[in-house]
């Protein structure tokens, strides 16, 4: 349920650097001359882009602006019970889940729109490691949408262009089945060995010779 705020905060942070240098955004754009990519990136960094989740309840930011959703969140996997390990003596409940989410980017100008998209690719593989540290499993770039009919009329009439990037993610929920301060009792007991023949003159007492059976122990 945390997929696009991450990648929010990634965006934020990780598009600095490019901002900042001229020569990592070039390293971006291999078929595109120098002097197209310096004009590039000053248009960038004179009206810098605005990364937050979609249906944010703020007045619209003037363009570019990169807005993330997210579309799904699927549980992948589950075991028995829930049950998914001990951890510090505690016993863990989860399952996996598939995350998607889909990445806006809105601008006035087309070539701007293109070289944001090519910086949030080159900025979110840069966090996939960093994605992989946080529970996730696995941090993929999934392709861009196709435009809708709308969303071209507007780019036609309006000069606003659109694209969608789609992203996923595996993560595993985890969380304990105790909650802080909640001690559970350690009640003594031990599995009777097979092929031990019952001694009533030694304790455990009766029905400790049964192959397998539990005995509670007493104080």
């Amino acid at each position: 349920m945390l997929l696009d705020m991450h990648i929010v905060h990634a965006l934020t942070n990780g598009w600095k650097a490019y901002r900042d240098s001229l020569e990592a955004f070039r390293e971006l754009l291999p078929s595109v001359s120098e002097d197209v990519a310096a004009t590039w990136h000053a248009t960038l960094v004179a009206h810098e882009p605005v990364f937050r989740v979609a249906h944010a309840p703020r007045t619209p930011e003037a363009f570019p602006f990169v807005t993330v959703e997210l579309l799904s969140d699927t549980p992948s996997e589950r075991s028995l019970g829930n049950f998914t390990g001990m951890h510090g003596g505690r016993r863990m409940l989860g399952f996996s889940s598939r995350q998607t989410a889909s990445i806006t980017i809105e601008s006035k100008q087309d070539e701007t729109l293109r070289a944001l998209a090519i910086i949030i690719r080159a900025v979110l593989l840069r966090a996939t490691t960093s994605f992989l540290r946080s529970s996730y499993v696995s941090f993929q770039y999934e392709g861009m949408d196709p435009l809708g009919m709308d969303e071209q009329l507007v780019a036609e009439s309006f000069g606003i262009y659109t694209r969608h990037l789609q992203y996923s993610a595996e993560v595993e929920i985890h969380i304990p089945e105790q909650l802080p301060g909640v001690v559970v009792p350690d009640i003594g007991w031990f599995v009777q060995l097979e092929n031990v023949v019952e001694d009533p003159a030694r304790e455990p007492a009766t029905g400790a010779g049964v192959p397998g059976g539990v005995t509670p122990l007493t104080d």
